[in-house]
């Protein structure tokens, strides 16, 4: 592709703009045809992406332009004798004369070359003001390019932006997989096993013991409680429900115990399907931090959870009526810096939605988080 006209989604609107600045340049020097011609990245040929008129066959016709390009300088040529006092220019036959060709130049340097073919020439003068005419027009050319190149640049560092967010995502739930694993395969079961050396010195005549017996039912109650904090840690981690019986059934159950441990009065409402592996997680995580910033923060005695879908897309609101938060000010700026709100923002836009915040001091907070139904 030649340099300059990328795959991106800019390039039908490049080549629309291309051709209207040739057009606008073809009536200013009133030419009878013109083309843009770029070099390519590769081999440094010259490739046409853009004419006006009945311009020659691609393969030839061209070997001004190629000329002009090569040494990025104008050349005016009315007639074949002077095309011969030109070093290093052999023209074709095909090539019609009179002309004027003038290079295009970006930063990349000269990137190619705009050619008018003119059907006569007046004098001095207006040889200069046509020149002139078709130096400014390929400089408007050389910077459309350089703005594509530009957007195209920007589209690959967001697309490097989003890998490395889900690439950090993905190490995260890995991490916490490896982690649940753990505790449950060497911290719980370790307690476990100590739980049960303890139950049996219950059949000892140690346990007959005043004093032995009080500090044996008073390590067993301190297993007990290591042994269901573990648990918590790695249901908090990765809920099983989540895997077995979907995200609505584990938020249900989750905003049950929320309202036993808070006192919060939780409204829920979901008319969300099982969705796929990753998109439930990530939507998990979305909802599940924006609870947990209520529960650390809102100091709020009522929240609302709604699930819902419209016009194709999934979307999650997570409302208090707490003491909320002044966006404008220096509120914003911590909130920005937050990890929880920077991982739900990611999230959402990984799966091509978005999620926003708003909130007004002493009146709540809501977070809504939307994203395409994918099949």
């Amino acid at each position: 592709m030649p340099n300059g006209v990328g795959s991106g989604p800019s390039e039908s609107s490049l080549q629309a703009w291309l051709e209207k600045v040739l057009r606008s340049a073809v009536e200013a020097v009133a030419a009878r045809y013109a083309v843009v011609a770029l070099v390519d990245g590769q081999d440094r040929s010259l490739h046409k992406v853009a004419s006006w008129g009945p311009f020659p066959t691609l393969k030839r016709g061209m070997t001004v332009a190629r000329w002009v390009a090569s040494r990025g300088k104008p050349l005016v040529l009315e007639t074949r004798q002077q095309a011969l006092q030109v070093p290093g220019l052999l023209i074709d036959r095909e090539e019609e004369l009179p002309l004027i060709c003038v290079p295009i130049r970006s930063r990349e340097g000269i990137s190619g070359a705009l050619q008018a073919n003119i059907p006569s020439f007046g004098g001095d003068e207006d040889v200069s003001h046509k020149v002139r005419t078709l130096e400014l027009a390929a400089d408007l050319l050389g910077c459309m390019l350089d703005n594509a190149a530009l957007q195209r640049e920007l589209q690959e560092k967001e697309s490097d932006v989003i890998r490395l967010a889900k690439a950090s995502i993905d190490a995260q739930e890995t991490e916490r997989e490896r982690i649940c694993l753990e505790v449950h395969d060497g911290v719980a079961q370790t307690l476990a096993s100590a739980f049960q050396y303890l139950q049996a010195l219950e059949n000892t005549p140690l346990y007959q013991i005043p004093e032995a017996k009080q500090l044996i039912t008073r390590a067993a109650a301190l297993i007990r409680h290591a042994i269901q904090e573990a648990r918590d840690v790695i249901e908090s981690l990765t809920p099983a429900t989540l895997r077995d019986l979907g995200l609505v059934v584990t938020l249900r159950q989750e905003f049950k115990q929320f309202e036993k441990e808070t006192g919060c009065k939780v409204e829920f409402e979901a008319n969300w399907p099982r969705l796929a592996k990753d998109a439930e997680i990530a939507l998990y995580r979305i909802v599940h931090e924006a609870v947990t910033n209520v529960r650390k923060h809102a100091n709020s005695r009522r929240m609302r959870i709604d699930l819902s879908q419209t016009d194709g897309r999934l979307v999650a609101q997570v409302k208090d009526w707490g003491v909320g938060f002044n966006l404008k000010r220096h509120d914003l700026a911590v909130a920005s810096k937050s990890t929880g709100l920077f991982s739900m923002r990611k999230r959402a836009e990984l799966l091509g939605g978005a999620c926003a915040i708003s909130s007004t001091p002493g009146k709540g907070t809501e977070v809504r988080a939307e994203v395409p139904i994918t099949e």
